[in-house]
């Protein structure tokens, strides 16, 4: 079982078993129990996780659009990073506390930097969850889960200047960010939640029943 279908080949050949053994079954997200509720008054753009992140693409789009961003991260990760006038860096923060930036937060960005691995689902899929519109690389770590214009939008790793527009784009269309939204809560409770995974658990068991 892999959380990614891009992983199929890539398990098959490490395994040395067939590529019809193993089966892409998403990874899920339990519910949370905060309400979405964006910070109108000081609206802000929120990328959280440490995990092959992107962070400089990010770094470099919001800087051009002078956007208030939050980065939360490792402390040695930010470090490393370029700084700006419109990225505050954190870290050290509870789950909760994370997941209280996420509600009020006016878009969400998952940059991610590795095309080899299923990175970054669990930050998407909180946001999807929560009605927070979702900006992602395009990635294993997407494939599968964000469908690019109908659930979120994707961009090419690397690439500034898609960063820098999909980010233009929502920020200032109000009605799209409210559509994303809502077609990603539909297909986070359908495919993404609890309930679906243990409906996909379920049918995978009954067929290796036979």
């Amino acid at each position: 079982m892999v959380h990614s279908p891009l992983e199929i080949p890539r398990y098959a050949r490490y395994l040395g078993v067939p590529q019809d053994k193993i089966r892409f079954v998403p990874l899920q997200r339990g519910k949370i129990d905060i309400l979405r509720q964006e910070d109108v008054r000081e609206p802000y753009l929120l990328a959280l996780g440490s995990a092959n992140r992107d962070y400089a693409t990010l770094i470099a789009a919001v800087d051009e659009l002078r956007i208030r961003t939050i980065i939360v991260t490792r402390p040695e990760a930010i470090e490393a990073l370029p700084k700006s006038p419109m990225v505050t860096f954190l870290s050290g923060l509870t789950q909760r506390q994370c997941n209280e930036l996420m509600a009020a937060a006016r878009i969400s960005v998952t940059p991610v930097a590795n095309q080899e691995t299923a990175s970054g689902q669990i930050t998407f899929l909180t946001a999807m969850q929560m009605g927070v519109p979702v900006i992602a690389t395009s990635c294993p770590g997407t494939i599968g889960y964000v469908e690019h214009d109908s659930t979120g939008l994707l961009v090419e790793a690397g690439d500034v200047a898609q960063m820098k527009g999909a980010i233009q784009t929502l920020w200032q269309n109000g009605a799209k960010r409210h559509d994303l939204s809502e077609r990603a809560r539909a297909e986070w409770s359908n495919r993404f939640s609890d309930r679906a995974a243990a409906n996909s658990l379920h049918r995978l068991i009954r067929e290796i029943g036979g």
